[in-house]
């Protein structure tokens, strides 16, 4: 089932965002916007197969680094996670995806915790338990930078492996150069290129 097809069917919108005019005025400044990547999408099917090769369990914790309407939380809820999180600078965007996730679990019957909060990559309060991100070229590397100094320090605080996933997101590099990753695989599903990180 394609990306349209499961909103058509379940009543969602995960369709990409053009109106950016719309953003603006729902509370995102220019200013906020400068460092951040415009709100697109990825493929459901490949969301779906990518979960399924990583084999992860109920211990993991996913946050959506730059979630927009939510898509990845909403394939992430038809696996078994501990908990599913996002944040994303615009909260037009979180408060379609909080919707998004609250109609699709009534949908599954699943009670998966989901908290999805309207903040910026600088702002957000990384959790020391998360130990699953998801990235989809949200930003550039000048926040890169920044988002992986407090990736660092959590890591610092609460020593414990995490899995880095990246889709079109030049950060990767960034990602070898800090944390010198132990397991590094990519994966290609429907057309769209995943690389993973273990640290």
């Amino acid at each position: 089932m394609n990306n349209r097809l499961f909103d058509l069917k379940h009543g969602l919108d995960t369709k990409s965002h053009r109106d950016q005019v719309t953003v603006y005025k729902k509370g995102l400044k220019l200013t906020q916007t400068v460092h951040a990547s415009r709100y697109s999408v990825t493929s459901l099917l490949a969301l779906r197969d990518l979960f399924s090769a990583l084999d992860l369990n109920s211990d993991n914790i996913l946050l959506d680094v730059g979630c927009g309407k939510g898509l990845v939380l909403l394939a992430a809820l038809e696996f078994n996670f501990k908990e599913i999180r996002g944040f994303d600078h615009s909260q037009f965007l979180c408060d379609i995806a909080i919707n998004n996730c609250l109609k699709y679990q009534k949908k599954l019957g699943t009670n998966t915790t989901v908290k999805i909060n309207g903040v910026s990559a600088i702002d957000y309060q990384f959790q020391d338990d998360e130990n699953v991100l998801y990235l989809y070229n949200p930003f550039d590397d000048y926040i890169s930078e920044k988002f992986l100094e407090m990736v660092e320090s959590s890591l610092n605080r609460n020593k414990r492996k995490m899995l880095i996933i990246t889709h079109r997101w030049p950060g990767k590099e960034l990602i070898k150069q800090r944390f010198k990753p132990s397991i590094e695989k990519s994966y290609t599903f429907w057309g769209k290129r995943f690389n993973i990180f273990q640290i």
